[in-house]
């Protein structure tokens, strides 16, 4: 699982939230990989966790570019 975007790249309380309970699911989060993940990508599971776990900041300007891109490339005449 990937949290990513502002709010999922930038919030670890957004990210414990959003992960208490699934330990059943096999989704451990590692709190202080969780807390210290902010503003870089990371792994925010324990090693030994059946689910990896990652916070991943996002490059929203380029996966525009990239879309405006191929749209120019791509239209008629």
């Amino acid at each position: 699982m990937t949290f990513t975007g502002g709010a999922g790249a930038n919030s670890p309380s957004l990210r414990g939230r959003i992960l208490a309970g699934l330990d059943g699911l096999g989704m451990s989060l590692d709190r202080a990989a969780n807390d210290a993940c902010g503003g870089v990508d990371a792994r925010i599971s324990p090693a030994d966790s059946k689910v990896s776990l990652f916070g991943i900041q996002p490059d929203e300007e380029l996966a525009i570019a990239r879309e405006a891109l191929a749209a120019v490339v791509a239209a008629p005449g």
